[in-house]
């Protein structure tokens, strides 16, 4: 459930899980943007696993 920003201000002054949610609302209403080029630049490039890839190691993985 999504409370309107002023009700979390609010409330925050007398919660403390409120308070914590306030921290991170920019996390659900703002868009993630990622960017590793500062990381790239830093250390060079790393190889990137396909998504598929990916799902069918971590599944392995999982099972053992």
């Amino acid at each position: 459930m999504r409370l309107p920003a002023v009700t979390v201000t609010v409330g925050s002054l007398f919660d403390k899980r409120l308070r914590g949610s306030r921290e991170v609302d920019h996390q659900r209403t703002a868009p993630w943007v990622v960017d590793h080029s500062a990381f790239e630049a830093a250390f060079g490039p790393l190889p990137v696993t396909p998504h598929e890839q990916a799902i069918e190691d971590t599944a392995r993985w999982y099972r053992g």
